[in-house]
């Protein structure tokens, strides 16, 4: 478990956030099928689960508008993060990601693509996360 203070490793980050990407990365979806993406941005320090649900939705939000351009807005609409996209299936938000950053949708079904997109955003979290603290990440 993150402890209240710490950072976490960008590849548990990406590992969870890579999960998170079928139901998207709004507070409900990352309750109920990503909850290691919460447990790993938010400790819990008697916060109900909602409640940091809602606050690690918030730090994806301002991760992805930190990104440079087109990578944010890809990875905002990739993730379910913006108007028009929450709750839509992940193969239309991949093509209207695809669409923001010049690629055909197939090439956010493959990985290579895709995963550099995932990463920059957990690195780009973990940044925040640890600006926070009051720490530097590693």
């Amino acid at each position: 478990m993150t402890a209240p203070g710490s950072v976490p490793e960008v590849a548990d980050l990406w590992v969870a956030l890579d999960g998170a990407l079928r139901r998207g990365a709004h507070a409900d979806g990352l309750m109920g099928h990503a909850p290691e993406v919460v447990r790993l941005l938010v400790p819990a320090g008697g916060l109900a689960p909602l409640v940091r649900a809602v606050a690690a939705e918030g730090l994806l939000r301002m991760a992805s508008e930190r990104l440079h351009r087109p990578d944010g807005p890809a990875a905002a609409v990739l993730f379910g993060l913006t108007d028009g996209m929450r709750g839509q299936p992940l193969g239309v938000r991949r093509r209207h990601a695809a669409r923001l950053l010049h690629r055909s949708h197939w090439a956010l079904a493959k990985p290579p693509r895709r995963d550099a997109l995932v990463l920059a955003l957990a690195d780009e979290v973990r940044h925040l996360v640890a600006t926070a603290n009051g720490s530097r990440p590693a």
